[in-house]
C-alpha cells in the first residue's frame, strides 16, 4: 500500500480501502505522510482496541475510540461493522481512548 501511495504523499489525499488492507499501523503510516484514510477493519486485527473484540453491539449502537488522530468505530445495523478513519469527528458520540 505504501509503495502504491508514494507518489501521492504530502498532497492531503484521502484513501479508502477494504478490510484486507486496513490496520491501525497503516493508518498511522499514511497519516505521517499527510495522507488520510478510511477503511472497514477486522475487529481482531493487531492494534485494535481489545474491548472491541468482546463488546456486544446491539442494532443502532455506536462505540467510538480515538488515539493520535485515528478513530475506530464499531456499530451495528444488520450485523456489527468496524471502521478505522483519520477524518471525521466523534462530537456527538461518547469517546474513549484506546
Amino acid at each position: 500500500m505504501m509503495d502504491l501511495m508514494e507518489p501521492h504523499f504530502h498532497k492531503n489525499h484521502h484513501v479508502t480501502y477494504d478490510s484486507f488492507f486496513t490496520s491501525p499501523a497503516l493508518m498511522y503510516d499514511l497519516l505521517d505522510k499527510s495522507t488520510h484514510s478510511t477503511g472497514t477493519v477486522i475487529k481482531t486485527r493487531k492494534g485494535m482496541p481489545a474491548s472491541f473484540r468482546t463488546t456486544p453491539v446491539q442494532k443502532g449502537e455506536i462505540h467510538v475510540k480515538t488515539r493520535a488522530g485515528v478513530m475506530v468505530i464499531l456499530w451495528a445495523d444488520r450485523r456489527a461493522v468496524s471502521l478505522l478513519t483519520t477524518t471525521g469527528s466523534p462530537r456527538y458520540i461518547r469517546v474513549h481512548t484506546f
